[in-house]
Order: structure tokens, then sequence, then C-alpha cells
């Protein structure tokens, strides 16, 4: 015999699930997993020794804060704004002196899809 479940959602359903004790503990552990991947993925300059201060992997962090919604949890990448070559590693670009278009690798597109439940 099939079981039978009556599920009724309130209007701030989400504020319930995300004010949840360990909830905070549970968006850090995906934010850190997306992180790590997304500074995996991260381009890197063929044959150095030592990282550069701007390279891409040092410019990725995650950040979670409460609010009156409940937890939320970010990744951030680069917050300095003297370092903003990530998005054009991910988006690509048109390099005007050779006159080419330099694609795009999508390494934070492919740490998110590494990261998601299905």
């Amino acid at each position: 015999m099939p079981a039978k479940a009556r599920f009724v959602w309130d209007k701030d359903w989400q504020r319930e699930v995300y004010n949840l004790p360990g909830m905070g503990e549970v968006l850090m552990l995906a934010a850190a997993r997306i992180t790590n991947l997304a500074r995996a993925g991260s381009p890197r300059r063929a044959g150095a020794r030592k990282t550069p201060w701007n390279t891409v992997r040092r410019h990725i962090d995650m950040a979670v804060d409460r609010d009156e919604y409940g937890y939320i949890a970010n990744v951030v990448i680069e917050a300095n704004p003297k370092v903003r070559h990530a998005m054009l590693q991910e988006e690509g670009f048109y390099n005007r002196p050779a006159d080419r278009r330099i694609p795009g690798r999508r390494f934070i597109k492919e740490a998110l899809l590494k990261a998601r439940v299905e």
C-alpha cells in the first residue's frame, strides 16, 4: 500500500529552512567544495616556479553570512579591484594587438557543474 503524505508549503518556508541551527555548516561545506573546485580548475602560468600575487587561484574565496532571512554562502571571485582577469579567462576576450579572439576556459562553470546535486 503506497504511503500517503501531505505537503503544505508556507509563503516563508525558505526562511524557516535557512534559519535551522546546522544550516551554516552545511552551506560552508558546499561553498568550500565549489571554491576548491574553482581553484583547482583555474588557469595557471606555464612553467612558473612560484605563483604570483595576481594569479586567479589566490583570489577565489568564500563567505558565509547570516541575515534576517537565514544563512547565505557566496563564492567570491576577485574582490580586489586591481585583479580583474578571472572573468576574462572565464568568458574569453579579444586581443587587439594580435587581432584575434582568445576563447574562454569556463573553469568556474565546470566547478559549478561538478558540485551540483542531481
